[in-house]
């Protein structure tokens, strides 16, 4: 009984460290290196050039006919 009592206390503690070290470990979302990474310096946002798609209404108007 004193064997399964020391077993499971370990057990315990092994989960605790574990996920105390898994936190420990993490990147902060509030550090430098995730501001930066996330808004890179010298970037401008890229804007989608999308052509014209009304040309193409009566094909697709007759496709969705019934």
């Amino acid at each position: 009984m004193l064997f399964q009592w020391i077993m499971g206390l370990v057990a315990l503690a092994a989960l605790i460290i574990f996920l105390l070290s898994d936190k420990w470990t993490s990147k902060s979302r509030h550090s430098s290196y995730y501001e930066q990474v996330k808004k890179p310096q010298g970037k401008e946002p890229r804007l989608a050039n999308l052509p014209d798609a009304s040309k193409h209404d009566k094909f697709y108007s007759k496709l969705n006919a019934r």
